[in-house]
């Protein structure tokens, strides 16, 4: 279609398919009719050449779709959307719209520091620049929202649909309205990361990702299923103070609340009744699970949890007030020697799958500037809360992180140039992030004469994002480009509180599950709440991935398949996942969540 001044055709015929990103959480309502797009187009540069054109490639391949694409259905509430969902030419340039506006804006956030220039999208009627560019399905025709002069291309040229690049949602004319397409709400999920991995241009260090297959039962499973007896199991449970155990509570509450902890044992990836191992923690656990999921909702008692943990941790093995964090570690450790994992590296059992990331540690000599670096796996991360300044006593958990990633003065001899130096400095960086983020805030100081716990307030987040304190960062000085935010993306799981003094204090915690919060008083639990949670005073946080990478492997735990983590990532049928293969030239070149930086 001719466009007037040459403004206002995107560039959609890139091919560029999707991969999945969740990032954007506000409701997602794709969809879009994009049939041959090998259209060149231009858009308009925010610079002070704004009228200078941009071109970009055609299509660079076709994707392929099997008959099996045309036999899925759709929830849509739209008759005309639901026909056109299922066309492959339509899912295919309705995710390149939103790949091209989802590269158009990273570039252009890269930008800000490069001095480079971003596309500006602007109407095909008035000129007029897009913050909110809608752009027709069919066409490529961009226009604005605010004066209907979209919604008037749809009319005028009988078209029937426009997306708006902003959200991902999807505009019927027949309808007159919005409407709303689940499939396509996995398709913008899938575009969207695939083309963020495509702007930061991170390569996988081995294989490419696993597809995610839902299980679908058979017809004699099926009926197996339908014959069952449905009990509650909500996994809400409280336990009982056997005697100053409550250290040992929170950790279990934690542990029970963890959804990779938690799929793992009820996936019957442990059995205790096919263990032969004696005392054995991940034993104890996998009993655990199966009387916490079971219908009695009353209070238990983990008993053998306290045996087992007496008998492997000497330091523990006492009726008195012990520390959490040591609990959580002794723990840690003890299902890792009694699992299928090893000492080797990498380690695959359900600790170092779940809870293990790196450190790396860069020492750079102040005479001839060479760096030397030491990377170590860890299961956690120790803050210390003393403040920068005196009288501080505000504090972020960001504050404590950027505190503890800052360089700082150290004495150094180089192996490089041989010199001793007091000017080398130090610095502390993640070089790779572990699925589930444990912190712990040091609140307890221990002397040669006495020992006291700092009662320092300690503002924390819902939500966490640590590309600031990773290794790619860091290296640049902050100015890399350090890949898409769902990289970094973590939400808050749980929070160990410590209420009272050290020596006669005691644990509680909060815990999310089903998306609701509850508090967890021993063997209380309570309905509570995000507020209350975040204004607690916190000694131990637990941040769980927004968004997951996983492989296929009998020695990995079982991701979610309830939606708690994987977020747009469940049930994602051949279609879609095929779109990833347009992201990249190489389509086994995908981004690697966690690997190395």
């Amino acid at each position: 279609m001719p466009v007037p001044n040459g403004h206002g055709l995107l560039p959609l015929g890139l091919g560029d398919g999707g991969s999945s990103d969740p990032s954007d959480h506000s409701p997602v309502r794709p969809g879009n009719d994009l049939q041959g797009s090998s259209d060149i187009a231009t858009t308009d540069s925010s610079s002070s050449e704004a009228d200078e054109a941009e071109e970009y490639p055609p299509s660079q391949q076709p994707i392929e779709y099997t008959q099996e694409s045309q036999d899925i259905t759709d929830d849509s509430d739209c008759p005309h959307l639901r026909m056109r969902v299922v066309d492959p030419g339509f899912l295919r340039m309705y995710s390149s719209a939103v790949s091209w506006n989802t590269r158009n804006r990273m570039q252009g956030e890269a930008g800000k520091r490069k001095r480079s220039k971003a596309s500006v999208v602007r109407c095909s009627d008035c000129a007029v620049p897009l913050a909110r560019p809608c752009v027709c399905v069919e066409c490529s025709t961009a226009g604005c929202l605010l004066s209907n002069h979209i919604i008037d291309h749809l009319r005028f040229m009988g078209h029937a649909f426009f997306v708006d690049l902003a959200s991902g949602s999807i505009y019927c004319a027949e309808c007159d309205d919005f409407v709303y397409s689940s499939r396509l709400d996995q398709a913008y999920a899938l575009a969207m990361l695939s083309a963020e991995e495509q702007v930061a241009r991170f390569k996988l260090t081995s294989s490419s990702r696993q597809q995610f297959r839902p299980w679908i039962p058979n017809p004699q499973t099926s009926s197996e299923l339908l014959k069952a007896t449905q009990v509650q199991c909500s996994g809400l449970r409280g336990l009982y103070n056997l005697g100053s155990t409550c250290y040992l509570n929170v950790i279990v509450q934690m542990m029970i609340h963890n959804p990779l902890v938690r799929n793992y044992y009820m996936s019957d990836k442990h059995n205790n009744q096919q263990c032969a191992i004696k005392e054995c923690m991940s034993c104890e656990m996998d009993k655990l699970f199966t009387k916490v999921y079971s219908s009695d909702p009353g209070p238990l008692g983990p008993t053998t949890i306290l045996h087992s943990l007496w008998l492997n941790s000497t330091d523990l093995a006492s009726f008195g007030q012990h520390d959490a964090h040591e609990c959580f570690i002794s723990i840690l450790n003890q299902i890792h020697k009694t699992s299928s994992g090893s000492d080797t590296t990498p380690c695959t059992c359900l600790v170092h799958s779940t809870f293990a990331g790196q450190l790396q540690s860069d020492v750079q000599c102040g005479q001839c500037e060479n760096v030397t670096s030491i990377s170590e796996m860890m299961l956690d991360i120790s803050l210390d809360l003393k403040p920068i300044a005196a009288g501080g006593l505000d504090m972020t958990l960001l504050s404590c992180l950027k505190r503890f990633t800052q360089p700082e003065k150290t004495t150094y001899k180089c192996e490089k140039c041989g010199n001793s130096s007091n000017d080398a400095t130090k610095q502390l960086s993640v070089r790779k992030l572990p699925p589930v983020l444990c912190i712990q805030l040091k609140r307890f100081e221990h002397g040669a004469s006495s020992s006291n716990k700092i009662e320092t307030v300690v503002r924390f987040g819902a939500t966490l994002n640590m590309a600031p304190f990773s290794t790619v960062m860091a290296r640049k000085g902050g100015n890399k480009h350090p890949g898409p935010d769902s990289m970094y993306e973590y939400d808050l799981l749980a929070v160990v509180n410590h209420e009272g003094q050290m020596d006669t204090g005691h644990y509680t915690n909060f815990a999310r599950c089903h998306d609701r919060w509850y508090r967890f008083d021993d063997e209380k639990v309570t309905r509570s709440s995000l507020q209350e949670c975040l204004r607690s005073s916190a000694y131990m946080l637990v941040y769980v991935k927004r968004h997951l990478s996983y492989r296929a492997s009998d020695e990995l735990p079982m991701l979610p398949d309830d939606g708690e983590l994987l977020a747009g990532m469940e049930g994602v049928d051949p279609v879609f996942m095929d779109l990833v293969n347009t992201a990249t030239q190489d389509d086994s070149e995908l981004l690697q969540l966690f690997g190395d930086a």
